[in-house]
């Protein structure tokens, strides 16, 4: 029942996440409000920040809210993307932003390669083992979130201690990240 009222609302909804996502991108353009006043700011308070988002979105959002809450509960109206059903790979994208972030390079839809300077690189400068734990810890943590076999819903039941892998590898990311960002805040 309902198609073409349902039709409307998936337009104007759809519309209005690109207009969202076109304000976030304005902000970040060379010229964007935000990408100015953030550059702005000291440099070794950028590092903190980003450091403190990239392990708050490994603990705190992914592991956590993200997946622990499902897994614990057992609830699938807990699962992230519980009505699309697309959480495993939700889970996948947000980490792979993540390394993308600190490794400094992502691919493209089309499969090419954009590659600049990453905290990858910062960090072993500063501290070779320190960054290598880190490497180590998005090697593990790819490998725990690979491991769970979808879907989601089931996985949360059937496949707990996948699951409650990849949560403590993303735990374990953000201790690394926390240790390896007090190190170049000094």
């Amino acid at each position: 029942a309902n198609p073409d009222r349902r039709g409307q609302y998936l337009k104007l909804t759809t519309e209005l996440l690109l207009d969202h996502l076109g304000a976030v991108k304005a902000e970040w353009e060379t010229e964007g409000a935000y990408r100015a006043s953030f550059l702005a700011l000291p440099k070794d308070e950028i590092v903190t920040k980003i450091f403190t988002a990239l392990g708050e979105l490994s603990k705190g959002e992914l592991s956590g809210e993200r997946m622990f809450v499902a897994v614990d509960s057992e609830d699938q109206e807990n699962e992230h993307s519980c009505f699309a059903d697309n959480t495993i790979a939700d889970i996948a994208g947000n980490f792979a932003g993540m390394v993308n972030v600190y490794r400094g390079s992502y691919a493209r839809v089309d499969g090419t390669l954009v590659e600049g300077t990453g905290f990858a690189e910062l960090a072993a400068q500063i501290n070779a083992e320190k960054a290598k734990a880190v490497d180590t810890a998005i090697d593990t943590t790819e490998r725990a979130i690979a491991a769970i076999p979808g879907p989601f819903d089931q996985a949360i039941l059937n496949n707990k201690e996948e699951n409650l892998a990849a949560v403590t590898a993303l735990e374990d990311l953000s201790d690394a990240i926390d240790d390896e960002s007090i190190e170049l805040k000094n």
